[in-house]
This record gives C-alpha cells, sequence and structure tokens, in this order.
C-alpha cells in the first residue's frame, strides 16, 4: 500500500477507533460494557513502517477528534467523526467521505469490528494481568488485542499484530474527572 494511503487508512481508523471505545468508571462491570465515555488521550501510533502520534479527543458518542501531532509530514492533519461522516481536513483543505466507501485493505472496516467486537461479550476472551485486563478475540480473520487499566478503566492500547498496527494511549483522561 503506498505511503498515502497508508496515511489516510491510518487516520480513518483512528477516527473509527472513536465511535466504539472509551471508558467506563465501574470496575465490577463485565468486561464489555463501558466503553461508551468521553474521553482525551494521547496516542502513539505505529503502522508498519509510519510512526505518529495524535490527539484523540471523544467528546459526545457520536463525535471524536484525531488530530496528529507528528511526525511533521502529519502534523495538523485533523479528522472528525461524527456517526456515518469522516471529514479530514489537512490546513486549507478538507473533504467528508463515508467510512464505508474505504476499501477494507485500509482496515477501517477491520478497526470498526475490533473495537465493536471488544464491547461485546462473546467471541472474546478476557485475561488479567495484574491490574490490565486483556480484550482479546478475532474479525474478519484477524485477532486483535485491546488493554485497559481494571480500575478504572483507561484504555492502554489497542493491537492488530498481523496487520503490524499498535496503538499506545498516554494521559488518558475520562472527560468529567479532570474537573
Amino acid at each position: 500500500m503506498a505511503f498515502a494511503t497508508k496515511i489516510a487508512a491510518l487516520g480513518i481508523c483512528l477516527g473509527l477507533l472513536c465511535t466504539g471505545c472509551g471508558a467506563g468508571e465501574n470496575s465490577s462491570q463485565p468486561p464489555a460494557e463501558g466503553f461508551a465515555q468521553s474521553f482525551t488521550s494521547t496516542a502513539n501510533i505505529r503502522y508498519g513502517e509510519i510512526e505518529a502520534q495524535a490527539v484523540v479527543e471523544r467528546k459526545i458518542p457520536q463525535s471524536c477528534t484525531v488530530t496528529f501531532t507528528s511526525p511533521e509530514q502529519l502534523e495538523d492533519l485533523k479528522l472528525v467523526m461524527e456517526s456515518d461522516q469522516l471529514h479530514l481536513s489537512y490546513r486549507d483543505l478538507g473533504f467528508d467521505i463515508t467510512p464505508d466507501s474505504m476499501p477494507s485493505e485500509a482496515m477501517i472496516k477491520l478497526m470498526l469490528m475490533a473495537i465493536n467486537a471488544a464491547s461485546k461479550e462473546e467471541g472474546i476472551s478476557v485475561s488479567m494481568d495484574n491490574d490490565v485486563v486483556k480484550i482479546t478475540g478475532t474479525t474478519e480473520g484477524e485477532e486483535f488485542v485491546l488493554s485497559y487499566q481494571r480500575k478504572d478503566r483507561h484504555i492502554l492500547s489497542l493491537e492488530i499484530p498481523d496487520k503490524d498496527f499498535y496503538m499506545d494511549f498516554d494521559n488518558f483522561i475520562l472527560l468529567g474527572e479532570e474537573e
């Protein structure tokens, strides 16, 4: 896949990630519940040979903004996901697309299905490593691992090993917690 296509796919995947995950505060909930709150976080992303950082802000359940901060080529690339529409903007350019219009090799459907699968109780396995809960599942034949802190349900990472995709979250804050 060409570099520009991977960049677009990466951004779109991050936007879609916001539609299905967040965090919950009640650690007594089943692992599949509680991924529906607003949050802000810094994301460190590796997708093949691409490494990037972005700020991910989910303010309402159907809206998420991903703003790339590095590398320089991606700086200020902004994605806003609202319901079934994705707006991409870079400096003075901007356009809207529907996520379904992207090819499956761009990982859009794969990412969305991984997050949706992690939020359900069937078809996943859950393991504990100290205070970290790992949800493992398969979607479209690809295994994913979503890790989060058990106590506060802050998402730690999302990995799709066969696609060489890894994303970890720093400075994860549930909106409303910081007040």
